[in-house]
């Protein structure tokens, strides 16, 4: 391959915003079961975002897990939710990604009572989150590529989010 093709390609992450999301579980996941996977609902009780540049409250939302039939160990993520920035602004965030966990720490992590205690370096939790806004001033957030790693929270969750530069 022609290495000229990716000379002057670079990227880097630059720290976005942290962000703790509570969560009110709805028991609908181990009863919806379809041809491919296991989806279930938990919905996103309230939270906070802080960042160099971005902070505010999460207001609402919803998450989609499907665990495939055939693997237990891996969640598929799809996130809705609806931020809202200290200067008032409405943000849509959603987001996709994966939850892998380890089956030895099965049993821990999916319960709510264990799983924020288990050490986040032993399982791959990534999302990608995508920002739409109409507001100027964080109009900005329209135009980046995001990633970020997370964890379990007593309360729910916690991300910590990177713009990709």
């Amino acid at each position: 391959m022609d290495s000229a093709l990716f000379e002057g390609l670079s990227a880097g992450l630059e720290h976005l915003c942290d962000v703790a999301i509570d969560l009110a579980p709805n028991t609908v996941g181990l009863t919806t079961k379809g041809p491919f996977a296991t989806r279930s609902v938990f919905h996103i009780g309230g939270g906070s975002f802080e960042g160099p540049r971005l902070k505010g409250k999460v207001h609402s939302g919803s998450d989609y897990p499907m665990t495939a039939r055939n693997d237990t160990t891996t969640v598929a993520l799809d996130v809705r939710s609806v931020w809202q920035a200290d200067n008032g602004d409405l943000i849509y965030v959603y987001y996709f990604g994966r939850l892998v966990t380890p089956p030895h720490l099965k049993r821990d992590l999916f319960d709510p009572a264990r799983n924020h205690a288990v050490d986040p370096g032993k399982y791959y939790w990534r999302v990608a989150p995508v920002f739409e806004t109409a507001s100027v001033e964080l109009g900005w957030l329209n135009n980046l590529v995001t990633v970020g790693a997370g964890r379990y929270t007593k309360t729910g969750l916690a991300y910590r989010l990177y713009a990709v530069t």
